[in-house]
């Protein structure tokens, strides 16, 4: 490539730096001269390719004149250089010349950035043959080669391992495996996530191989958990378990021959805790740019790995179902390991799906294959659920219950609670509500426990209200409303308690508090205690806590955040948004998005159609529906439920039941069919429970009946009249007024 000459001017002791719009000049100043004396660019020419420009900055650098390097680099990144020009010039230069920028302070951001535009370049051909064969051709060569070979995977990161391990999986490979092993354990830690695809997907002798470097490149953290199948599953061959008891011997204790020092026992319960951490969500994630997770594959059709680029919580969720397997093969038989796994796949299920469309069904599915294992892994599953928070598996496994659940699981199994009732005070709506509509799919015909909570959760879905409930603890009653009046305008509607126990009395009364608020000073029980308490009861467990106080102070209280997730510190405020930039990343952690209007809609539909079956089933024996009467009472007013909101009015023998279906039969506004259902029901409720309207309202429905011009409800308003048992009179008033009858049938 041409570069023309670049001529520098070497002018000693002068500090020289490029000005803006200075066309090529630059100034400089010593300690007695002014700041705008001028002096000449050191280059008789100023650079106009792109070629040109990185020839300036490495110069500059040369000669130790970092600021103006950093000029003509910000000259160069304005050219917007393409991938063939970044390509070229590192094919010129090699890729540790890019690195080196890096290393200057006064280079950045723009040397990284350049970096990160050279990495996406080389991306952008690594599945071109030719510059993958040209790089292993070059991995084979001289000293001088395979050190550029080498520099240029490393800037490629994990993506490197794609065609090194594609090498090292074939049989027709012509560079040295014990070169291909070095080069990966020279890639170095980011090369862990592909190679944990392969581990998991390639055969016995790749396997192998990944394990050998492993043990160079991993961390505990990381790497570990994953190899505890390996050493110790009995589904592994014992080349297998030899290569990665080594690499375990390398991980924790720096030297392969320490092989007898890993302890054998407990393997599963590690493995355990690993996947519950994923599980939780509790491993943080490097992300890149796009705020997602690389995560690897087997492909076996390519003979090497493959990336996903996927959110944090899809890559938690994926390692916890990897990891569960393990688990499930190095416990077999295991009913709380196939729980757990159970449990992980509903959940990855769900967020496959995402919230706000239906749970995928049919064959491969997670939800048919809880189908077919039955109700005892299925209440397993749930009550693995229950304990990690997590609602998309809970929601899921109330669902399939639902379906396939007999009435056993309404009552206690093994010394322990009914896991579907405990549902029904899950600190989360959707929990409540699947546990709620399970339950009535049950169909039980005689008193439960949670019968009542069933008609509760129903009402309030039918209302529609989604504001969320909290409690605040706070012996201060003053700030205690402050902070109830701030949460209030995120959406919460707050109760206040002045002492611990207080306060969870009232969480565990009302099962849809949705976060417990808690200030530092909490007194009787004090904080600690407060905390253990709602922990430690199944109707409190899963709700999430917020400890509020001073700023500065989270570290007194570091250790109850640590051991009772979830929860989170929150500085005391004087403004909501203050405290919403706390609260609501973290509630997004713990809790789901809301309902669309269209699921809450839904969601409205089917409460009504469950009271109205409660009414029509002649299950209030089982179900009270009074506590449900102002709710329906209301929904009559909603076109969409109105009719199974009167249907379910009739089932409740008091009179303002009785007199909200009079006054729905009598209101002119409301549609025809909704006045003639209605009108039905109260001469149903009559029938029951006796007229309990006053005379005036008796008037009006007679008044109503003699003026009605519709016959359908003309019809219905007859009923009623006749469910009143009127007098002899006025029988032989409207007999006498009879008008049929007056010509013959013919």
């Amino acid at each position: 490539m041409v570069r023309r000459n670049l001529l520098v001017i070497v002018l000693a002791s002068l500090v020289v730096f490029s000005a803006p719009g200075s066309g090529g000049r630059c100034f400089a100043q010593d300690e007695t001269e002014t700041a705008d004396q001028e002096f000449e660019t050191p280059l008789a020419e100023e650079p106009e390719t792109v070629g040109e420009y990185f020839d300036a900055v490495l110069l500059m650098l040369r000669l130790s004149r970092p600021e103006l390097a950093a000029r003509y680099l910000n000259g160069l990144m304005q050219l917007e250089p393409s991938d063939e020009d970044l390509l070229a010039l590192r094919e010129e230069h090699g890729t540790g010349t890019f690195l080196q920028l890096t290393r200057f302070d006064e280079l950045q951001p723009q040397a990284g950035e350049l970096v990160d535009r050279l990495t996406a370049a080389s991306l952008a051909v690594i599945n071109d043959p030719a510059y993958v064969d040209d790089l292993m051709a070059k991995l084979g060569g001289s000293a001088r080669e395979k050190s550029e070979a080498v520099n240029e995977l490393k800037q490629l990161g994990p993506h490197a391992c794609i065609p090194l391990l594609r090498q090292l999986n074939s049989d027709d490979s012509s560079i040295d495996r014990d070169l291909l092993i070095y080069t990966l354990i020279e890639l170095g830690e980011p090369a862990v996530p592909p190679l944990l695809g392969a581990l998991r997907g390639g055969d016995d002798r790749l396997r192998g191989h990944v394990l050998e470097i492993l043990g160079f490149v991993g961390r505990k953290e990381t790497v570990l958990p994953h190899l505890w199948r390996p050493a110790f599953s009995d589904g592994e061959p014992p080349a297998i378990h030899v290569a990665a008891r080594r690499a375990i011997a390398r991980i924790m204790y720096g030297d392969v021959e320490m092989v007898t020092r890993i302890p054998s026992f407990g393997i599963p319960a590690r493995v355990e805790r690993a996947a519950l951490e994923y599980f939780r969500g509790e491993v943080a994630w490097e992300t890149g740019e796009d705020d997602k997770v690389g995560v690897w594959t087997w492909d076996s059709a390519a003979g090497t790995v493959r990336e996903h680029r996927v959110s944090p919580p899809s890559a938690s969720l994926f390692t916890a179902q990897q990891l569960a397997r393990d688990l499930m093969q190095l416990a077999p038989g295991d009913e709380q390991a196939q729980a757990l796994f159970l449990a992980i796949v509903l959940a990855g299920e769900r967020y496959a799906a995402g919230w706000d469309q239906p749970i995928g069904s049919g064959p491969g599915s997670a939800h048919d294959l809880a189908l077919v294992a039955g109700e005892a892994a299925v209440e397993r599953a749930l009550r693995r659920a229950l304990e990690e928070n997590s609602v998309a598996a809970a929601e899921s496994a109330l669902n399939v219950l639902g379906k396939i659940g007999t009435r056993h699981l309404l009552s206690s199994t093994d010394g322990e609670g009914s896991v579907l009732l405990e549902s029904l005070d899950s600190p989360h709506e959707r929990v409540r509500f699947a546990a709620a509509s399970a339950v009535m799919q049950l169909d039980p015909q005689q008193p439960i426990r949670g019968a009542n909570r069933v008609v509760d959760i129903f009402a309030r879905t039918l209302n529609g209200n989604p504001e969320s409930r909290t409690v605040v603890i706070d012996p201060n009653v003053g700030r205690a409303n402050h902070v109830a009046a701030l949460i209030g305008n995120l959406g919460y509607q707050s109760e206040i308690a002045t002492t611990g126990i207080d306060g969870f009395r009232q969480i565990a009364a009302h099962g849809d508090t949705e976060l417990a608020v808690l200030h530092l000073n909490t007194i009787r029980w004090e904080l600690s205690q407060t905390i253990t308490n709602l922990r430690a009861d199944a109707r409190t467990a899963g709700v999430p806590i917020a400890i509020y106080g001073p700023q500065g102070l989270q570290g007194r209280v570091q250790h109850l955040l640590r051991d009772y997730q979830p929860a989170v510190y929150l500085p005391e405020a004087d403004q909501s948004s203050d405290i919403a930039r706390t609260l609501r990343p973290f509630l997004a952690q713990v809790s789901p998005p809301a309902l669309t209007d269209q699921q809450r809609a839904d969601r409205i539909a089917a409460a009504a159609y469950w009271l109205r079956h409660i009414a029509q089933g002649r299950r209030t024996n089982v179900f009270d529906l009074s506590p449900a009467e102002d709710a329906l009472a209301a929904a009559v007013d909603e076109e969409r439920v109105a009719r199974d909101a009167l249907i379910a009015l009739g089932a409740i023998g008091t009179p303002s039941a009785q007199q909200r279906l009079a006054d729905a039969a009598l209101a002119p506004g409301y549609p025809l069919e909704i006045r003639e259902t209605a009108a039905l029901q109260l001469a149903f409720h009559i029938q029951q429970f006796g007229a309990l309207l006053r005379n005036g309202n008796l008037a009006a429905v007679q008044d109503a009946w003699e003026s009605a011009t519709e016959p359908a409800l003309k019809t219905a308003l007859a009923s009623v009249i006749g469910s009143l048992g009127p007098t002899p009179e006025a029988v032989t008033r409207q007999l006498e007024n009879y008008q049929g009858g007056a010509t013959p049938v013919e």
